[in-house]
């Protein structure tokens, strides 16, 4: 896609860690507070605003919430649910989204449904959560080709490209396993300009998937001494409010995409749940 095309569609935020390191909820909380309001001079409207989600796994359950937009902060009305909800204060996976709604979606923003994170396990298998940032342009051409039967959250509003990834990714895994291969398959599959982050949750095992592809908000990826993975669309937002947790710990900035810059992002990661969590 030409990056003429950026300035059509309204994209979102993303926020990812995986690490045996325990990192701060409110921290996630206040980054996706600062991503929703965020806008550069040359973007058209913010990068949040519509909705606003985050994922956290224990070790041993996915604790998931989402809110839709309806005139106030999505990201504070996300952390006041969160704290009368959840009893931790820390995880070691995390997934985070703020919501853009793309114009053509924008009757769907009042709708948790339709926020992001999803989590899908249509063939009861593996759990997979995910965060989008983009417009996936043949999101409905890829659906009608799956060979497996899929319900679809967000169906019972609008139906949502974001949503067909983490089901994509389940046909892939079904025929090619969970791999790096398969993040460069899903990778080709992508039409448009788009930052994707996926988690697999295995028994023994969690892997990441994290693509980018085009020009979109951006993505920031760090890395820590043991493996560890910080991400998220604006790096300068994760400096300023993570910047003790990345000192500390020291994590290495390995890879930038900047703002409505193209570029070509395919990673897979693997962690054994007995390193992140003990025996």
């Amino acid at each position: 896609m030409p990056r003429s095309w950026y300035g059509l569609i309204s994209m979102c935020g993303i926020l990812g860690y995986v690490g045996s390191i325990l990192f701060s909820i409110d921290t996630c909380l206040d980054i996706l507070k600062a991503l929703e309001v965020e806008q550069l001079p040359i973007e058209s409207s913010p990068v949040g605003g519509h909705g606003a989600g985050l994922m956290v796994y224990n070790g041993s359950k996915i604790l998931l919430e989402k809110v839709g937009g309806n005139g106030f902060s999505p990201a504070d009305r996300l952390r006041d649910v969160i704290h009368n909800n959840w009893r931790i204060n820390f995880s070691r996976v995390i997934l985070g989204h703020v919501r853009r709604a793309s114009k053509v979606f924008l009757d769907s923003v009042p709708f948790s449904e339709c926020t992001q994170p999803y989590m899908v396990n249509c063939l009861g298998e593996h759990a997979i959560v995910s965060v989008h940032n983009g417009f996936l342009r043949n999101y409905k051409e890829l659906r009608a080709k799956f060979k497996l039967n899929h319900k679809f959250e967000s169906e019972a509003k609008f139906f949502i490209d974001s949503e067909v990834f983490p089901h994509l990714l389940e046909e892939l895994i079904q025929e090619y396993g969970d791999n790096k291969e398969t993040a460069s398959i899903l990778w080709d599959m992508i039409d448009g300009n788009n930052t994707v982050a996926l988690m697999v949750f295995r028994d023994d095992k969690i892997s990441l998937y994290l693509l980018h592809k085009g020009a979109t908000r951006g993505l920031a990826v760090w890395s820590g001494p043991n493996g560890e993975v910080v991400f998220c669309t604006r790096s300068y937002l994760v400096k300023r409010l993570a910047s003790s947790f990345l000192v500390e710990n020291n994590f290495e900035l390995k890879e930038i995409v900047k703002p409505r810059v193209e570029g070509d992002v395919i990673k897979y990661f693997i962690f054994d749940k007995k390193y992140l969590f003990g025996a």
